[in-house]
């Protein structure tokens, strides 16, 4: 049996069985044929048509749908993926889906619940399977009907009305409440504001702390609801609730001189009911609290991250009387919640430049995970509705903050290791610095050295720049760096760099012959330590690195330790290829980094297509994507002409000469003509016996 067909059997369990027998109407004869693997063996694989002339017709009942849902279950977890995929194009294809009618929502809940298994077993077949995009599809369906049903304003509506019925009614209604969770605060909320509700509104301020830690976060922005009946409950239910995140929120409310003395004091009596490790924290001011959570909310803490099984999470934001859920992708969540601390902070203290700087990158590392370019000024549509339509790009703010500030967001960058902070950062020093802000004083290292030595090559090609740019006038530790790193970019092309580690000699040559069909260049070796020796000699920048679950000395866990630590490629993406008996040792590496993916190996059968794939994906979690051709060519036009400003200014600090090997190659081999004329411009100014020589030979050679 594969690594596949162990890990959804696991997952699926007796589920897989039961469903068998309901879609045992609805399958191909053929289905009922062992697998070889994790795809039917040939002699049952019909064509692809067939397949789908196969799978159920679309129907607009429920049956429909049920059959559907469970036949793609069922052929899914038997490694039948062809017969899977028909049953999910046909799920996905019904009219009653696209758009997700009401009543197909309530369907899938119902289907999903019955299946306690199903969710697991579809997030396995997203991450390591040929039918991913499906069961992505799929899973994005059930989400949304859950979504739509703990939303639901009526039910909302009953459920709390329920409250004040018998004691059936009152269990049932608060169970739903719950189920809705934050959802359900606006509009218990609405009956506390209401007069006209005074005989419902005790079992309301009952129910409200029962809601427990999904109502936090809307809780938290109603303190802002200028209502005072409505910022005393909710100071007193956030009180109850007893969450540490709340105590900044309560902390401005107690000193706000505008507020009622009774909700001050209800604030007051809020912070004190919470219990912290070190309880002098609740003495500080509100700033400094928001500042604290800022930076809980930017290291992303358990405790504060969103839900992990939803696409999206909810801002909540005052408007009028009342607050309202403002839906943004997950992965931007924290980053938003940062910000918006970090403006409450602010709002309290103008004077805080750590705090400005911290939502400097916060702003950087929302923009990266939208997938936008950290480095530009150039206006985008993204999906975030936190922000005005014409909110300015994180540069814009960074210039506008001044060198002083971009250095703070330079130095926490360059500590987490944070690619399009830095990056962000050195675009605002680039706009914003000069010689005398660097402080360079020939014994301490400020962070821009810190960065011309950083694990990612575009990061040290646009440090350097800077320095290209500002022209130091004093030697400093690290100077002998930056021109190296100009000349590297030089050398960019668009021909992709991987390393491949894995003690099966086969296997790894049949990956590296596959992955060099479309011209990358591949380095092998059977240990990390010895590829990476190999790479440091052949390439200044790698693009993707492959390891097999069963490498050894060090394994997969510690070969991560080793590369992370590697001055050159501690940020390349990396996947891991799982072989038989490796699912567990590849899940516990993928949780523990985002710049690692897993993809399964499928006997007789190339993995190169899926490691590719999972490596683009990779990228995105962390903002990281190789450069291309054209980027190669900009930063190489970039690079000379910082390489002929040091050389026209004769400058004491950088030696331009250094750059001469890199400067003739790129005369005589680049493809950019206006690359070869900038090179002939440095070459020209530089002092060396053979300088002069290529330039002339260059020229009567044309």
């Amino acid at each position: 049996m594969s690594v596949w067909l162990l890990a959804c059997a696991t997952a699926h369990g007796q589920e897989a069985a039961d469903d068998a027998n309901a879609a045992t109407p609805e399958a191909p004869a053929e289905a009922n044929a062992e697998p070889g693997g994790a795809n039917p063996p040939d002699a049952a694989e019909p064509p692809a048509e067939t397949v789908a002339a196969e799978a159920p017709a679309a129907s607009s009942s429920a049956d429909g749908l049920r059959a559907d849902f469970v036949s793609f279950l069922h052929f899914a977890s038997i490694g039948q993926f062809d017969y899977a995929q028909a049953h999910a194009k046909s799920l996905l294809q019904r009219p009653d889906v696209a758009p997700l009618s009401a009543e197909t929502a309530e369907t899938l809940v119902a289907l999903a619940r019955e299946r306690p298994k199903a969710i697991d077993t579809l997030i396995l077949l997203i991450n390591n399977s040929t039918i991913g995009e499906e069961a992505g599809k799929v899973m994005a369906l059930i989400r949304e009907a859950h979504r739509r049903k703990r939303m639901d304003p009526d039910q909302i509506a009953r459920s709390i009305a329920m409250l004040a019925g018998g004691p059936t009614d009152q269990a049932t209604g608060l169970e739903r409440l719950i189920e809705s969770g934050e959802y359900a605060v606006p509009a218990m909320l609405a009956v506390v504001a209401d007069s006209r509700q005074k005989g419902l509104q005790p079992y309301v301020i009952q129910a409200l702390p029962r809601l427990g830690k999904p109502a936090v976060n809307p809780l938290a922005a109603a303190l802002r609801v200028r209502n005072e009946v409505v910022q005393q409950v909710v100071a007193e239910t956030l009180g109850r609730l007893a969450y540490p995140q709340a105590l900044p929120y309560l902390k401005r409310l107690a000193g706000d001189k505008d507020a009622n003395s009774t909700v001050r004091r209800a604030g007051e009596e809020a912070i004190r009911s919470i219990v912290v490790s070190d309880p002098r924290i609740k003495d500080a001011p509100a700033s400094q609290l928001f500042e604290e959570l800022a930076e809980g909310y930017y290291a992303e803490v358990d405790s504060l991250r969103p839900d992990p099984k939803e696409p999206r999470a909810n801002v909540w934001v005052v408007e009028g009387e009342t607050i309202k859920a403002v839906d943004v992708p997950r992965q931007i969540f924290c980053m938003v919640m940062s910000m918006q601390a970090c403006e409450a902070g602010l709002g309290l203290n103008k004077s805080q430049p750590e705090v400005l700087a911290l939502w400097l990158a916060a702003n950087f590392r929302r923009e990266s995970r939208l997938g936008l370019d950290v480095q530009t000024t150039e206006a985008a549509v993204v999906d975030d509705p936190t922000r005005p339509a014409k909110f300015e790009r994180g540069i814009s703010y960074a210039g506008k903050s001044g060198p002083e500030c971009c250095q703070l967001v330079l130095a926490r960058g360059l500590r987490d290791k944070d690619r399009p902070v830095v990056l962000g950062a050195i675009a605002g020093l680039a706009a914003t610095a000069g010689p005398n802000t660097m402080q360079l004083d020939g014994s301490k290292s400020p962070g821009l050295v810190e960065a011309v030595r950083f694990p990612d090559q575009l990061v040290r090609i646009r440090a350097a720049l800077v320095f290209g740019t500002v022209l130091p006038k004093r030697p400093f530790v690290g100077a002998t760096d930056v021109v190296p790193v100009l000349a590297s970019a030089l050398s960019i092309t668009d021909q992709r760099k991987y390393l491949v580690i894995d003690p099966d000699k086969q296997l790894v040559e049949t990956i590296a012959a596959d992955l060099t069909k479309p011209g990358a260049k591949v380095i092998t070796a059977e240990r990390l330590e010895l590829g990476l020796a190999h790479a440091a000699k052949q390439v200044s920048q790698l693009d993707g690195v492959f390891l097999a679950s069963d490498i050894t000395s060090p394994g997969p866990a510690d070969a991560l330790h080793v590369l992370a630590r590697d001055e050159h490629f501690g940020l390349v993406p990396v996947v891991v290829y799982v072989k038989e008996g490796g699912m567990i040792v590849a899940d516990q590496v993928i949780e523990a980094d985002v710049r690692v993916g897993r993809v399964l190996v499928v006997p007789d059968k190339s993995p190169v297509e899926l490691l590719v794939s999972k490596l683009e994906q990779v990228g995105v979690n962390y903002g990281y994507k190789p450069l291309s051709a054209e980027e190669g060519t900009a930063l190489a036009l970039e690079a000379t002409r910082a390489l002929q400003r040091i050389a026209a200014n004769e400058s004491r600090v950088f030696d331009p000469s250094v750059a001469e090997p890199a400067l003739v190659a790129a005369l005589n081999h680049h493809a950019s003509e206006e690359v070869r004329i900038a090179a002939t411009r440095v070459l020209a100014l530089l002092n060396t016996a053979t300088a002069q020589p290529a330039i002339a030979a260059v020229a009567l050679a044309a």
